[in-house]
């Protein structure tokens, strides 16, 4: 599985940490054979606030931004996260941003 990470916001995101973590999850989903094979590509993408509105709105009908969504298109997967809702989220909860984005993933 071949893990992307693309950060469309202006805040540095810690993507190799992000990427290192994803393969390590996905590795043990793989040993429990709970994954796709290995041709598989997995793109992780950091929104902004309104473009997870826009999405979120378009394919669950909830007009505010969300903290994920995920997408499986056969032989890639998306997974769309926005970190302003996942930094008031980890804040409420009293973790790391970095955690609660692992969760999350």
């Amino acid at each position: 599985m071949k893990i992307i990470v693309i950060n469309k916001v202006k805040s540095r995101i810690g993507d190799q940490g992000i990427r290192r973590g994803a393969a390590k999850i996905f590795r043990g989903l793989r040993e429990m054979k709970l994954t796709k094979g290995g041709n598989y590509r997995l793109h992780i993408v950091f929104m902004g606030k309104k473009e997870s509105q826009k999405i979120n709105s378009v394919f669950r009908g909830r007009s505010r931004p969300t903290n994920v969504l995920s997408f499986d298109y056969g032989d890639f997967g998306e997974i769309l996260l926005t970190p302003y809702v996942i930094n008031k989220e980890a804040k409420g909860g009293k973790t790391a941003f970095i955690a609660r984005t692992m969760e999350l993933i």
